[in-house]
């Protein structure tokens, strides 16, 4: 019985894909891989005229090798940490309302129904690393006395074990159903154990061991192979505990993610962001961060109605807005410095944080 059920699952897949790419327009398809070649390209060189041609010195090299692992560490760790994040919410997987109305809640095996929308989502992960992994390892070859060949290689595979783990980590944490401030708390000790590692200047943290490798055109270190065994564990356990995803949460991430689409299509920056902060069940205080004290006459009745919404955001957003007004700060002080065009990023910068 069983196996008659995996397989009508199975040919429902197979009819569901011949439907999908009879309907799909080539022309249109190729012209979006063309776009995503040429913006690769745009910022391969755009990355590039930011980065001095001097190479490194041996010594300068040397500490690179040596002082790399914990900054390269802590941004694997803070990727990570958003992927339990998401886990936390339900993530990562964003299933069609007809898996979930009409696949999720046959008598079928819930593990076989979602193991295949879980292996995509962990190969487009790994694909977009790759892609990052490689330009950030080609443009690192400009500065370091590296082969490029084997810089590129390394950027690679760390982008896409970087990604596999973060996914894999978002599969575990929804697959046992963790409560978000659970999965909240495991990515703050990932994240605070990267940290202590920068502090004290030592590169102990598992994401530290992944970041070896990405070095490894420098100096070759056995310990990212422990970093390599992790990112590939956490993507295989992922993938054994996807069957306990909460159907609760795909539902409601499959009408929000069908929203967000249909908002992307419209260029709709707005409604994107809206239903963004709705996916990722941010919602306003139950109680205010402070109260405002009582106003005598009901003066300024607006700017004390809009200081009573800002004192009800939750502490992500209080976060985020601090990320970006530094991020604006930074790039305004660069800009001042001499590198005009990063008034473009704090532009950007705080337009999102005006959404």
């Amino acid at each position: 019985m069983n196996g008659n059920r995996g397989a009508a699952l199975a040919d429902l897949g197979r009819a569901r894909r011949h439907h999908r790419l009879a309907t799909v327009d080539w022309f249109d398809s190729f012209y979006h891989a063309y776009l995503t070649a040429l913006g690769v390209g745009v910022a391969i060189i755009v990355g590039s005229t930011y980065i001095p041609d001097e190479e490194l010195t041996a010594a300068g090299a040397a500490l690179v090798a040596r002082e790399g692992p914990a900054p390269v560490g802590l941004g694997i760790a803070v990727l990570v940490a958003l992927g339990l994040r998401s886990g936390g919410r339900g993530g990562p997987l964003s299933l069609e309302a007809p898996t979930v109305a009409h696949v999720l809640l046959a008598p079928v095996d819930r593990s076989a129904a979602l193991r295949a929308p879980a292996v995509r989502q962990l190969r487009f992960g790994a694909y977009a690393g790759a892609l990052v992994g490689g330009v950030a390892g080609l443009l690192a070859a400009r500065r370091l006395p590296i082969d490029p060949y084997a810089s590129v290689l390394c950027g690679a595979m760390t982008g896409a074990l970087v990604a596999l783990g973060a996914v894999g980590a978002a599969l575990v944490v929804s697959g046992r159903r963790a409560s978000p401030a659970a999965a909240n708390l495991v990515a703050l000790a990932v994240v605070g154990v990267a940290v202590a590692d920068l502090v004290a200047g030592t590169a102990l943290a598992p994401s530290s061991a992944l970041a070896r490798l990405a070095l490894w055109p420098l100096t070759f270190e056995p310990v990212a192979l422990a970093g390599v065994a992790l990112a590939l564990g956490l993507a295989a356990l992922g993938l054994a505990g996807v069957g306990g995803t909460s159907l609760e949460a795909a539902r409601r991430r499959a009408g929000l993610v069908s929203e967000l689409r249909f908002a992307v299509t419209l260029q709709d920056l707005r409604t994107v962001v809206l239903l963004r902060r709705r996916l990722a069940q941010e919602r306003p205080r139950g109680r205010p961060w402070f109260r405002l004290p009582a106003s005598r006459g009901n003066r300024l009745p607006v700017l004390r109605r809009d200081l009573a919404g800002i004192l009800r955001f939750p502490a992500t957003r209080v976060l985020r807005l601090i990320v970006l007004g530094v991020v604006a700060g930074l790039a305004l002080g660069a800009a001042w410095a001499g590198t005009s065009t990063l008034v473009v990023l704090a532009g950007v910068a705080l337009y999102v944080a005006a959404l």
